[in-house]
């Protein structure tokens, strides 16, 4: 259980260091200090995780919350 509050954890942050570290990148090619835009297509990219963590954990639940089908009877 510490391992998905840790795994959450680091992917609510992610789009956050994502973003920075593409800014980071960006300043550095043109020279500018933290004045670049990201465009919204790469933001969009950066939540790509956190998506596909809150679509795993949808899943789990769903599939932990079927009843057996000899509990069905």
């Amino acid at each position: 259980m510490e391992y998905l509050a840790a795994t959450i954890i680091f992917a609510s942050a992610l789009p956050s260091l994502l973003q920075f570290f593409l800014k980071l990148r960006i300043n550095f090619e043109t020279g500018e200090f933290f004045q670049v835009s990201i465009p919204i297509f790469w933001e969009f990219l950066t939540y790509i995780p956190l998506a596909i963590l809150i679509i795993f954990l949808l899943i789990k639940f769903v599939l932990d919350q079927r009843i057996p089908k000899e509990l069905k009877q």
